[in-house]
């Protein structure tokens, strides 16, 4: 049985493995999905309970990771904690609080943090992603594997292209990233655009 990404909450799968092949009559069954939620993992516990009537636990695998929903851009908090970022846009702008680009900008931050961002699919051309004067961090510290910019959660068909400048910079992968820690983009980098008055810096931590 699987999880894909986490986000499933209904353990039919569950429920059949323990009517059609299993007899539980006590102990503890362990999922060993890449990701978990407490819904999927409560609703496979009354379930397996249900159908053995017995008292057997369901637990997850401690290499298992906790599914976290994706938060819209527009409520991120400034330099919020690394969770996954989602946007229908497919062009996206942040920038800095202090920046002339401001009023016209998708998100205004001084510090955005994400562990990813899920944009959506462009009809023609590829994703794009500005950041003018932010100091923007994309990185899951503790994932095996994690695309950082996705295109409605797969892998960019055509790599997306970044634009940091006004002395913004984007950092990929964090200081704190686990051994074994894989953070991935496909996408083409530029510092400054010919627009922005200064340069941006990017910087790659832990990928």
């Amino acid at each position: 049985m699987s999880l894909g990404n986490g986000s499933v909450t209904d353990p039919k799968k569950v429920r059949a493995d323990a009517d059609t092949a299993i007899n539980f009559l006590g102990g503890t069954v362990l999922l060993d999905d890449s990701y978990y939620n407490n819904d999927y993992l409560a609703n496979a516990q009354k379930l397996v309970r249900a159908a053995d009537g017995g008292t057997t636990q369901v637990a997850m695998s401690k290499a298992s990771k906790f599914y976290v929903e994706p938060t819209d851009l527009a409520d991120v908090k400034e330099d919020g904690a690394f969770i996954p970022v989602k946007t229908d846009l497919t062009e996206a702008t942040i920038v800095a609080k202090a920046n002339e680009r401001a009023s016209r900008a998708n998100k205004v931050l001084d510090q955005f943090n994400g562990s990813m961002l899920r944009m959506g699919k462009p009809v023609n051309g590829r994703l794009k992603l500005c950041i003018y004067g932010t100091k923007a961090t994309l990185g899951d510290p503790d994932s095996t594997m994690t695309e950082l910019i996705t295109e409605e959660g797969k892998i960019p068909e055509i790599p997306a292209q970044i634009t940091v400048g006004d002395k913004g910079a984007l950092t990929l992968g964090t200081n704190q990233s686990k051994d074994g820690t894989v953070n991935s983009l496909k996408a083409d980098v530029t510092l400054g655009d010919g627009t922005a008055k200064n340069t941006g810096t990017l910087t790659a931590a832990r990928l």
